[in-house]
């Protein structure tokens, strides 16, 4: 089965506020950094999506997946897609 990527709405197209494009651009940044692997980098990136969105569930939700896949031995062929068992 093939992944499927999911989205978040966030603004009409052009109409961001400055403090929507620092928090995709944090995300944006930590997400390349887990996808590579880089767990110390990627936990530091979501802190910073934090420090704009203290509530922000998606930046939680990666620093636990990075602090358990930073002492968990993966496969070659990991992929950095989630398995979602429930919505």
């Amino acid at each position: 089965m093939l992944p499927t990527r999911i989205y978040e709405l966030v603004a009409a197209k052009g109409q961001l506020t400055a403090q929507q494009q620092d928090l995709h651009a944090a995300f944006a940044e930590a997400l390349a950094a887990y996808r590579a692997q880089r767990w110390d980098q990627a936990v530091a990136g979501f802190q910073k999506v934090l420090h704009i969105i203290p509530t922000d569930g998606p930046a939680q939700v990666f620093i636990k997946r990075c602090e358990t896949l930073r002492t968990a031995p993966l496969p070659p062929d990991w992929t950095a897609s989630t398995n979602w068992k429930t919505k």
